[in-house]
């Protein structure tokens, strides 16, 4: 059986899809879909002794239904599913150019925290 579908590491382009499996399963079938199915679906072949997949390129701050199937002798055995919504794409904003001379600048700027690694 198939419990637990969850999903975490919600990002702006993706996020990971976890479960729990009882029973021994030839592969697990994860399929990706907007709620209107505007969207084509997209499905992930999933090896039978994992229990879990990132999903990546996906868009920003966009609703997911994510639809898992277990497969054991080539038929679905169980179909679970979940909502997921992607974070927005990070921003900056209050763009400041201060302390400028004939060879150097500062620039400031303000931006939600931890939402960026570093700047280039």
């Amino acid at each position: 059986t198939l419990s637990n579908l969850m999903i975490s590491n919600v990002t702006s382009d993706g996020f990971t899809v976890s479960w729990t499996a009882n029973g021994t399963f030839q592969s697990f079938v994860v399929d990706i879909t907007d709620p209107n199915r505007i969207f084509e679906t997209s499905e992930h072949i999933v090896s039978g002794n994992l229990r879990f997949i990132g999903i990546s390129k996906l868009l920003a701050n966009t609703d997911y239904v994510i639809y898992l199937s277990g497969l054991y002798q080539g038929e679905h055995m169980q179909t679970l599913s979940a909502v997921a919504t992607t974070e927005a794409v990070p921003e900056v904003g209050n763009l400041v150019v201060s302390d400028i001379t004939s060879d150097s600048f500062s620039l400031s700027w303000t931006g939600k925290d931890e939402a960026f690694e570093s700047f280039v």
